[in-house]
């Protein structure tokens, strides 16, 4: 009887938990929405190998922040000037793309995977990231983007 009582106090705790999430924390269920945000990611990225800084620009907001694999972080400018000039995206892959959004803000977690070519030669480099988005005027601009390096042994 107290092992009956202890498992419906559990379950119950566990119900009242996810009823006590506020509508507005949860993620939208709009596919439309989903596949847009995956799209920006995409073409993003393509924008990002072939060096294109006006298409680069148009894909970061103004006050948009970057944290890269070292912690470090940089600013739309920096961040544009580093990727149309300081490094070369041999080739990439993306993989396990999840999008959610949240009203206007979008979230794309992923991995990517590929080669880049830098001053200091060329590098295989794996990364986790996570990027924000925020909706204006129509169209989802990054807002925020982090990125984690995986080693060689984590999937």
């Amino acid at each position: 009887m107290k092992t009956l009582i202890i498992v419906a106090l559990i379950v119950g705790a566990g119900a009242i938990s996810r009823a006590a999430d506020p509508p507005e924390l949860r993620a939208d269920v709009k596919p439309d929405v989903e596949r847009q945000l995956m799209k920006v990611e995409q073409d993003w990225n393509e924008a990002f190998k072939s060096r294109d800084k006006t298409a680069l620009t148009s894909f970061c907001a103004e006050d948009c922040q970057f944290t890269d694999d070292d912690g470090k972080i940089s600013d739309r400018a920096h961040y544009i000037e580093d990727a149309s000039k300081n490094v070369k995206v041999a080739s990439y892959t993306l993989s396990g793309l999840v999008a959610r959004a949240y009203g206007e803000t979008g979230v794309v977690t992923g991995r990517w995977k590929g080669t880049i070519e830098t001053s200091d030669g060329n590098t295989e480099l794996t990364v986790r990231f996570t990027d924000t988005f925020v909706r204006r005027e129509g169209r989802w601009r990054a807002v925020a983007s982090q990125m984690t390096r995986v080693s060689a042994g984590n999937p």
